[in-house]
C-alpha cells in the first residue's frame, strides 16, 4: 500500500518511542503520539519491567529529559492507547503512524510490546517512515550531510535543544516541525512512502530491504517475503 498525503488527514499521528534493550526485547519506556487533526497529545512514561540496571538508565533519561508524564504499567499504557487513538480518529477509518526510522524500529518495538501484554494490535494501523520519506525525496533535489532527525532540523533550519532530545514528546513536535519544514521548502507531500501494517514484521526489518524493493516484490510483512 502506497501513499502520498497533500492535505493531512483526520487519522494521522506522529509518534515516539523511548526504550531501553533490543529487538524483541525493548522495553518502552515512554511514548508521545501527537494526532495531527485534532492536535491532541497523548504522552506517558512506562513501569519498566527490565533490569535495576536498565530501571537506573531509564531514571537516568527521563531526569535529563524533564519528562513529567505520568507512570503506567504496561497493560494500561497500551490499552489507554487504543481508546486514544479510537477517540481521535474517524469512525473506521485506516490510522497512520509517522515515525523516524519508523518501520525498522519503532513499528517493530511496538508491535512486541503490545504482543508482550497481549493487548490487541488492530489491523488498521500502519506505519509511514519519515527517514525513507526525506531521503527519497532528498534524492532529487540536493545531497545532504545526512537522514538523522538532528541534521534534517539543523537542515530546515527547524530549531533543536541537543539538551532535550531523546524525550518522546519533544522529538514528536520537532518531528511534526521538521515535515512541515521539509513540505514547505520543497513543495512535497507532509508525507509519503510505502505504508506498512503495524500487526505485521515488515520486510525493511531485514538489512538491504528498502521501500524501493517493498514496493517492487508487493510483500507486506516478512513472512511473505519468506
Amino acid at each position: 500500500m502506497s501513499l502520498q498525503i497533500g492535505d493531512i488527514p483526520t487519522d494521522t499521528f506522529v509518534i515516539d518511542l523511548e526504550w531501553v534493550g533490543s529487538g524483541s526485547s525493548a522495553q518502552v519506556i515512554e511514548i508521545a503520539v501527537l494526532c495531527i487533526g485534532t492536535a491532541e497529545v497523548f504522552h506517558h512514561r512506562c513501569a519498566s519491567m527490565c533490569s535495576t540496571d536498565a530501571q537506573e538508565k531509564v531514571r537516568l533519561q527521563m531526569s535529563a529529559t524533564e519528562s513529567i508524564a505520568p507512570i503506567l504499567g504496561p497493560v494500561e499504557l497500551f490499552s489507554r492507547l487504543l481508546s486514544w487513538v479510537d477517540a481521535n480518529r474517524r469512525g473506521d477509518c485506516e490510522v497512520y503512524f509517522i515515525a523516524h526510522n519508523g518501520v525498522r524500529f519503532d513499528s517493530t518495538v511496538l508491535l512486541s510490546n503490545m504482543q508482550r501484554c497481549n493487548v490487541w494490535v488492530p489491523l488498521a494501523w500502519y506505519m509511514l517512515d519519515s527517514l525513507a520519506h526525506a531521503r527519497y525525496h532528498a534524492r532529487y533535489r540536493e545531497k545532504l550531510d545526512g537522514y538523522d532527525l538532528s541534521t534534517l532540523c539543523t537542515h530546515f533550519e527547524v530549531p533543536a535543544d541537543a539538551d532535550r532530545r531523546h524525550g518522546a514528546l519533544y522529538d514528536v513536535h520537532l518531528l511534526h516541525g521538521m515535515l512541515q519544514a521539509l513540505a514547505s521548502t520543497w513543495g512535497v507531500p507532509y508525507i509519503s512512502g510505502y505504508a506498512h501494517a503495524v500487526h505485521l514484521v515488515s520486510p525493511m526489518v531485514v538489512h538491504g530491504i528498502g521501500p524501493t524493493i517493498c514496493n517492487a516484490l508487493g510483500y507486506t510483512d516478512l513472512a511473505d517475503l519468506c
